[in-house]
């Protein structure tokens, strides 16, 4: 969320730096991101007028033009924009002048073929302004500035660059946040500022708008609340340089005054609103109702529609004419031929606009701001304030009245906050006084307090309770007693509350994550400073509730530690990740990783569901740097994959979990080659890892079904017959997907099966007596896995073979088609003697028929 600042000191009295007060958000949890000076840097550029052009004697595509800037005397420029008329007024950069622009830093005097020029005429792009901000016309040549820019005026107040942005990183409970009163609100409360919220007129309940118009809600569960508001006389043409100037710093493009009032009034409130070209609503009148199975209309656009019953939408007599929440339709457009606007202002379940933004692709503030849940009591506030500032600047005149269907409203809950419990739970010594400041602070409306004196609570413009002509205000505390109930109406008294000091109160509307009394122990740390407390110990009861690691928790650690000594750098990305992931990854449907977790509230469409597999994360890492040209890499996670619960109404399944990642090679060295990073590399690392944990008797099987791998180079890792993960290089198909235009291969381990079969760590004593080493070559069957053969030899051998290690796999000359050499070296000891070379001589030759007896094999070199 931007935030100007320049703003943001109109509602709240602030007397510090941006820097100090992105400071000060940051630590009470409303981090600042980044602090943007809007005028990058622009030094001496004023507002200057054309009043005479010629052609440049000795160039045919130059002008040398006469620029008036209010001083004594005009400036001569030479310019080859094209387009420039005499009386255009225009940013011209004086010598000496400053500008981001990387191919204009300074203006010097320049010499243009015998022609002095002493400035330059600037465009957008010189000036360091966002085309995507900006309207087509202003994109190219030189920047058009209004008629009424005063002459000789630095341009950067001219353009409202002499504001500072702060942007907001929101986390999703803190969407009130999206709109300024709301940040101002916060401030406020932060910086001990007096807020200044602009007053809005309250309409009255009936007027001429009753004879005009009307609104029905027939899906009161998704639309408890819609008001509506009549402008006439309505007109558009280009907003007023301020409200250009607010926008743009707030990252919105200004359109015309009518959409830029519905846009600028969103970002006061956080109230999306939708303006309906009245004359084109078939009965005069709107309604919130499903949609239709069949129903089709065309959405602003120019897309077609397909409703179904799942659909809110917004309906005139007739027809369709709005997907609620999300986006108008293209057949009641306001457009310059509207002259009469009717104001919608409603409140509809977040839920529904999710299912709808998602099932349409579309995503707008609108629906941003809906899908995370607004205040339902500012719907006619804000469509009041529409009208008002429509008409304040000139863009129509309101029509007396105003329409509000109201259905159940959920009022914000009463919640008990106890001193002791703050205090508890922080570890500070907080006195009631202090609390009381902060939820004074927050406006929160205290019902009941006992154990403290009752003090007065100012509304939000500074005067003590009412509504009148303010946004809001808060209600008057009852002074004095131990116990007062606070406000009018309800009960006089509670009862049921225990000694000490302690408060029964009431959240604002816009403040919908608070909700337990654990969220107001929260809003007491961030106002008195998470700085100021303490670093404490949790309390403990005893032995059981040391800091002892548990098995789990060991193995996690251990097997970080191990990774990072063979060279891995340890990754941390989110748990969430986008749905297409599985389909890149061409995860067949009834695959356990198709149960993905949906989030109800995701922070964005690529954070949706709670990631089944590790290797979306891995991949997308592995992308990241592959595109900075971090082109060698190892890198791993110990984290957790969810998978739906078995039980109908049980909690996900999170599973901890191991995965890595490696594409490129190993630096060149002297040693010779430049070493590739493969499926044999990453066996390696997990059999040095099974054996740091102890856990045995691995195997390492042929596996064709892992989604996202090649299914002729993937291995399924087991132990004692429990599936522990998988080892592979990923499919050709899938690495494009991923944009990885290098061979890359993966492993993963599920923690909670390694730990059944990591074992203790044996010893044994040093051998007494030497071993005794031979070399074994059998031919078997190409298509017989090496594991297979290995296990044969290793029972085969029995308790006196020590060791059976494969080192060469060869297929080739003097192998006969379709078979294999397999090499083994061989390893005999004996911890009671020193075998003689008879003695292993018989045990070879037993494993020589049994492998022959097995596989047919036969032995090479004899």
């Amino acid at each position: 969320m931007r935030v100007s600042f320049k703003w943001l000191k109109e509602l709240v009295a602030l007397d510090m730096s941006p820097e100090a007060l992105a400071e000060a958000m940051t630590r009470a949890g409303i981090p600042v991101e980044s602090v943007e000076y809007l005028d990058k840097g622009v030094e001496g550029v004023l507002v200057g007028q054309l009043t005479r052009i010629e052609r440049h004697p000795n160039a045919d595509k130059l002008s040398v033009v006469q620029v008036d800037i209010g001083g004594e005397r005009p400036l001569n420029v030479v310019t080859a924009a094209p387009g420039i008329v005499v009386g255009q007024k225009a940013p011209v950069a004086r010598v000496g002048a400053k500008l981001p622009s990387e191919s204009h830093p300074s203006i010097v005097l320049t010499d243009f073929r015998g022609v002095p020029s002493e400035g330059m005429l600037c465009s957008a792009e010189e000036l360091g302004l966002d085309p995507d901000k900006l309207m087509p016309h202003e994109k190219e040549g030189i920047y058009p500035l209004p008629a009424d820019a005063v002459l000789g005026e630095n341009i950067v107040r001219t353009l409202g660059l002499d504001d500072v942005v702060l942007d907001l990183e929101l986390t999703p409970n803190r969407s009130d946040c999206m709109g300024m009163w709301n940040v101002a609100r916060e401030v406020a409360a932060v910086t001990g500022g007096r807020l200044s919220l602009p007053e809005v007129t309250e309409s009255a309940a009936e007027g001429e708008i009753q004879d005009q118009a009307w609104v029905r809600v027939d899906a009161a569960d998704l639309c408890p609340r819609f008001s509506a508001r009549l402008v006439e006389n309505a007109h558009t043409e280009p907003s007023p340089a301020w409200l250009k100037q607010r926008l743009m710093a707030m990252g919105m493009r200004s359109i015309n005054n009518i959409v830029d009032v519905s846009n600028l009034v969103m970002l006061e409130t956080n109230q999306p609103l939708h303006f309906y070209d009245y004359d084109t609503l078939a009965g005069h009148g709107i309604v919130a109702r499903r949609g239709l199975e069949g129903e089709r209309f065309v959405t602003l656009d120019g897309q077609t529609r397909n409703l179904t019953g799942e659909t809110l939408v917004i309906a005139d007599g007739e027809k369709a004419v709005g997907l609620a929440g999300v986006m108008g339709g293209l057949n009641t457009e306001v457009t310059d031929q509207t002259t009469k606007i009717l104001i919608e202002a409603a409140w509809f379940h977040p839920t529904s606009i999710r299912r709808t933004s998602q099932a349409f692709g579309l995503r707008s503030e609108a629906a941003q701001r809906f899908e995370k849940g607004i205040d339902v009591t500012q719907t006619k506030l804000a469509a009041d304030r529409a009208a008002q500032m429509l008409a304040a600047i000139g863009a129509g005149r309101e029509v007396t009245g105003a329409l509000d269907v109201r259905g159940e409203i959920e009022a914000p809950p009463e919640i008990r906050l106890r001193l002791d419990k703050i205090n508890h739970d922080l570890g500070t010594q907080l006195d009631g006084a202090v609390v009381r400041r902060f939820l004074d602070a927050l406006r929160i409306t205290v019902l009941e307090e006992r154990g403290g004196s009752g003090v007065g609570t100012a509304g939000e413009n500074g005067a003590a309770g009412g509504s009148g002509g303010a946004v809001d205000g808060a209600g008057a505390v009852g002074a004095g007693g131990n116990s007062a109930r606070v406000g009018a109406g309800g009960n006089s008294a509670r009862a049921g509350l225990p000694g000490g000091v302690e408060w029964l109160v009431q959240p604002p509307s816009w403040r919908r994550d608070i909700a337990l009394e654990a969220d107001l122990v929260e809003e007491a740390a961030r106002l008195y400073g998470y700085d100021k407390i303490g670093a404490t110990l949790p309390a403990g009861g005893g032995r059981q509730s040391g800091s002892a690691r548990t098995p789990s928790q060991k193995l996690r650690r251990d097997l970080a530690h191990f990774m990072a000594g063979q060279g891995f750098l340890e990754i941390v990305p989110y748990s969430f990740i986008h749905p297409g992931h599985l389909d890149r990854l061409r995860v067949p449907e009834g695959h356990p990783w198709r149960e993905a977790v949906a989030l109800m509230n995701p922070q964005s469409e690529e954070q949706g569901i709670m990631r089944t597999t590790m290797l979306p994360s891995l991949l997308s890492c592995a992308a990241g740097n592959l595109n900075r040209q971090n082109r060698n890499l190892r890198l791993f996670e110990v984290g957790k994959i969810y998978r739906k619960s078995p039980a109908p109404e049980g909690h996900p399944l999170e599973i901890w979990s191991l995965g890595a990642v490696c594409t490129g090679g190993r630096p060149k060295s002297w040693l010779g080659g430049e070493p590739k990073y493969d499926f044999y590399y990453l066996k390696g690392v997990l059999e040095a890892l099974f054996q740091k944990i102890s856990v045995r008797n691995v195997r390492f099987a042929p596996d064709q079904e892992v989604p996202g791998l090649h299914p002729g180079r993937c291995a399924r890792i087991e132990a004692e017959g429990r599936v522990l993960g998988f080892v592979g290089e990923i499919h050709p198909k899938t690495a494009g997907d991923y944009e990885l235009d290098q061979r890359a291969v993966v492993f993963y381990l599920d923690l909670e099966a390694l730990l059944a079969e990591a074992g203790a760590k044996t010893y044994r004593p040093v051998p007494r007596y030497p071993a005794l080493t031979r070399d074994l070559a059998v031919t078997v069957p190409a298509e017989l896995p090496s594991q297979e053969i290995t296990d044969a030899v290793i029972e085969l051998g029995g308790a006196l073979l020590q060791e059976a290690r494969l080192f060469d796999v060869y297929q080739g000359e003097q192998i006969a088609a379709g078979s294999k050499s397999l090499a083994f070296s061989l390893t005999w000891r004996s911890p009671e003697k020193t075998l003689t070379d008879q003695e292993v001589n018989a045990l070879q030759e037993r494993i020589e028929s049994g492998l022959g007896d097995l596989f047919k094999g036969q032995i090479r070199g004899r």
